[in-house]
């Protein structure tokens, strides 16, 4: 296997400013100042969001809900954006198409949305910056739709949501090599 499949979550950029949300789902939907690079853009979709509507709907669905939960009387932070880094022998197990990487980004995003969070992915294919090939942006509102509590989590938690992504890889992909246990044993993703 040539790397492991991973899940970054984006350190930089603390999405607390009122354009945080709107800026980050622009980013990875290739809106407006980022259209130059829509060719990169496989597919995107969500839950808890607008599926047939426009991006502008997907947009404002999640900040319909954090008015309703007065997110701007609150402050702190707005959005999470999280990366899952697929190598490329896992996309072609995938399948390439859009159609079997939406799938697969539906079943992840499941995982956010079962805790109550609004969550859009868009799958890019690009071959510049951080994330070179086949890798799902994940933005996930900070406002829990059920009850207006405020996301927060900890390294434990994210490590389990990214177990839980491989975990929903095809069965052959979730064979670790010796290799890939012992990178794991000694701490090294």
């Amino acid at each position: 296997m040539e790397g492991m499949n991973s899940l970054n979550y984006l350190p930089y950029g603390n999405y607390t400013n009122r354009m945080a949300l709107e800026n980050v789902l622009r980013y990875i939907l290739r809106m407006g100042r980022h259209e130059s690079r829509i060719n990169e853009l496989v597919c995107y979709g969500g839950m808890g969001i607008p599926l047939y509507g426009t991006k502008e709907d997907i947009i404002n669905a999640m900040l319909y809900t954090q008015k309703v939960f007065n997110i701007s009387a609150r402050g702190g932070r707005r959005a999470y954006h999280e990366v899952f880094n697929l190598n490329n022998e896992t996309a072609e197990k995938i399948g390439k198409d859009p159609a079997s990487m939406y799938r697969y980004a539906m079943q992840c995003s499941e995982i956010y949305f079962s805790h109550g969070f609004q969550v859009v992915f868009a799958v890019h294919n690009g071959s510049h910056g951080t994330y070179k090939g086949y890798h799902i942006h994940f933005v996930i509102n900070s406002i829990n739709f059920e009850t207006g509590a405020k996301r927060h989590f900890n390294k434990k938690e994210f490590r389990e949501i990214g177990t839980e992504m491989r975990n929903r890889l095809p069965l052959e992909e979730r064979i670790l090599s010796l290799e890939d246990i012992d990178k794991l044993l000694r701490g090294s993703d």
